[in-house]
């Protein structure tokens, strides 16, 4: 008998889905490789499908509008149904964000976040950091790292033509990232400020065009691109991108101590060599294999090194995805995400 399993994630009413629903949840629960072993179903209401439901999946603080009154409902009424609560977390949302209007708004969200956590019959999180982060609830904590759906991959060349073209260095990041860009800033821009006529950055999301350029001036190649939804972004990075290195910078703050390695995932699978911070998310970078790690104040220099470095760029890039594909798409992943959570039932 298949795992029926509902899941309530942290989406608004209107598509496109939230990343971390899409990527947490719904990919890897509806995944082909699962067929069989689980019945799985959402809904962005709270409502619960009529029938015999094994486990219930919660996660971060829920739908935007839930409020603690209404996270307690619905656990009275998983309870009555007889189901376990699962609880799913992928950054350490516990912990002070540096961006105050963020942390306003997350500090709103703890209630709920804490019931949850508290009431939990397993919490699953995306890193062992995480993991360790969550000690203080009572729920067993299991890690499933993230992996991406390769069915909405499409097959990229890893090898760098060595052209004398111009050289593109790229970052993509939501809004929050802006001062993990701001940690390397004047690292980026002391390493390519006399290389104007070569290479020059881009942008995907992260902060307006205004504000990037201020930061980098006559670097900056073109307005930010954006998207709507991830599988939009998805598309446009395969299809409209051709970036020669992509960075991943992480400010060294608290609340980054617990961040997964998803950039290198997707720089990996766009076939993009990358330099990425040496921090704990990326442990599993291995330095001059799969990436580039650098600190802060070296970063622009990695950068630069791997700019001037063809030959490097094409084995950076072929590494990591081939260790991406083989190792880290739900095709793979899928199943171990269902085996943590029949743990719980």
């Amino acid at each position: 008998m298949s795992l029926r399993i509902h899941i309530l994630p942290e989406t608004p009413a209107t598509l496109p889905l939230w990343v971390c629903a899409q990527v947490r949840l719904i990919d890897p629960l509806t995944h082909p490789s699962v067929e069989g072993l689980v019945n799985a179903s959402y809904s962005i209401d709270g409502r619960l499908p009529g029938g015999r439901i094994d486990v219930v999946m919660m996660q971060r603080s829920g739908w935007p509008d839930l409020s603690l009154e209404a996270a307690q409902t619905v656990v009275r009424l998983i309870r009555t149904r007889g189901a376990k609560l699962v609880y799913d977390i992928d950054d350490d949302l516990f912990s002070a964000h540096p961006i105050r209007s963020i942390e306003a708004h997350l500090a709103k969200k703890r209630p709920v976040m804490r019931f949850l956590a508290s009431e939990a019959d397993l919490i699953i999180c995306s890193t062992s950091s995480l993991a360790d982060r969550m000690a203080a609830w009572p729920a067993v904590k299991r890690v499933w790292r993230n992996a991406l759906n390769e069915r909405l991959l499409t097959e990229r060349s890893t090898k760098v033509k060595n052209s004398n073209r111009y050289k593109v260095v790229g970052y993509a990041g939501t809004p929050s990232h802006l001062r993990d860009l701001l940690s390397v800033t004047e690292s980026l821009r002391g390493a390519l400020a006399g290389h104007k006529d070569r290479f020059g950055l881009e942008f995907f999301g992260v902060a307006n065009a205004g504000h990037l350029q201020s930061l980098f001036d006559q670097l900056m190649l073109s307005a930010p691109r954006t998207a709507s939804g991830y599988g939009s972004y998805l598309k446009a990075m395969q299809s409209d991108v051709t970036w020669d290195v992509a960075i991943a910078p992480l400010a060294a703050r608290p609340f980054n101590e617990a961040k997964s390695d998803i950039k290198f995932l997707e720089y990996s699978a766009f076939g993009f060599p990358g330099v990425y911070s040496a921090s704990h998310a990326y442990n599993g970078v291995v330095h001059e294999d799969t990436g580039l790690l650098a600190d802060a104040d070296d970063f622009g220099q990695s950068v630069l090194h791997l700019l001037e470095s063809p030959e490097l760029r094409t084995r950076l890039a072929k590494n990591a995805y081939e260790y991406v594909m083989q190792e880290r798409t739900l095709a793979t992943c899928a199943h171990d995400l269902v085996s943590i959570i029949a743990s719980a039932t």
